[in-house]
């Protein structure tokens, strides 16, 4: 009767060490599944498959982001091939001309889609040294420039009227101004034919109302085409596109997935959900203070 006893209290650790085993060989699709009464091991085998569902998911994600990767770069480097070869097939020379300026942009992409991936993997990394942050302020210099950049979209803000120190982060500002600025294009590109964006700056007070220990929101919504709610938590995916891409479509899918990293690494937390009329509303949280 104590064999069996132990037997019985022991299984859970059986599964545990065949699921370690499995995730070891590459198969994170294992999972321990305890039943019986809630007690430690019980607790350790939830917590275990709890990891493997995190694993699973990261790598999935890392797949895709490697394939998606590898066809954003490879269209361009083909198109390049492509011209090439028309313009080497070409004796006389006489349609170089007209391939040079093809060949300029499909380059510039290339260096673009570097750049950005480039971005995004340092903005989670970089280090910095934290400055104070009026993002009021410059929430609304971004406004202005986008006005003149997408004259079809009409902005509106909802920005306090005198920033100062109660809208102050601790952080760098050029990173913050890339935030403001992806936020911005996204919601003024993935748009209706004159349709609206509307930007919100508001500080919530911390604990006794000190508004040094709040946080700040920032939040953009656009009047865009309708969004899949159960597809907004993967619009943070490099390269993830909700809607198929267009021949005149000039962004990469990198946007918001630097939005993300910038804003986590400012120790905030960045959401976004699907407005019911249509188009997304994406809010970013970050902790509110002097350095």
């Amino acid at each position: 009767m104590g064999w069996q006893l132990s037997r019985r209290l022991l299984a859970p650790l059986a599964a545990i060490s065949k699921a370690a085993a499995k995730a070891g060989e590459g198969d994170l699709a294992y999972r321990v599944n305890a039943q019986g009464p809630l007690d430690e091991l019980r607790q350790l085998a939830d917590t275990f498959d709890a990891t493997l569902n995190r694993l699973q998911e990261s790598f999935e994600a890392h797949r895709r982001f490697a394939a998606n990767a590898s066809h954003e770069l490879l269209t361009p480097l083909a198109t390049n091939r492509a011209i090439l070869q028309v313009a080497a097939a070409d004796p006389t020379g006489g349609e170089f001309t007209e391939l040079v300026p093809m060949l300029v942009e499909t380059n510039e992409r290339n260096i673009t889609i570097v750049t950005e991936l480039l971005h995004l993997a340092a903005a989670g990394q970089v280090q910095y040294d934290a400055d104070p942050v009026d993002l009021a302020a410059l929430t609304a210099e971004a406004i202005e420039e986008r006005r003149t950049q997408a004259p079809g979209i009409e902005i509106t803000e909802d920005l306090p009227a005198d920033p100062g120190v109660a809208y102050e982060m601790a952080g760098n500002e050029a990173l913050m101004r890339r935030v403001v600025a992806n936020l911005l294009d996204n919601a003024c590109v993935h748009n209706v034919p004159q349709g609206s964006v509307h930007v919100t700056v508001r500080a919530h007070a911390g604990p006794g109302g000190h508004s040094c220990t709040g946080a700040l929101v920032l939040e953009v919504a656009n009047a865009g085409p309708g969004v899949d709610p159960d597809t907004v938590d993967r619009l943070f995916e490099p390269f993830y596109r909700a809607t198929p891409r267009v021949a005149t479509d000039r962004g990469h899918g990198l946007g918001l997935a630097i939005v993300r990293s910038v804003v986590h690494a400012h120790r905030g937390t960045v959401t976004a959900e699907a407005n019911a009329s249509g188009g997304l509303r994406v809010r970013a949280t970050l902790p509110a203070g002097k350095p």
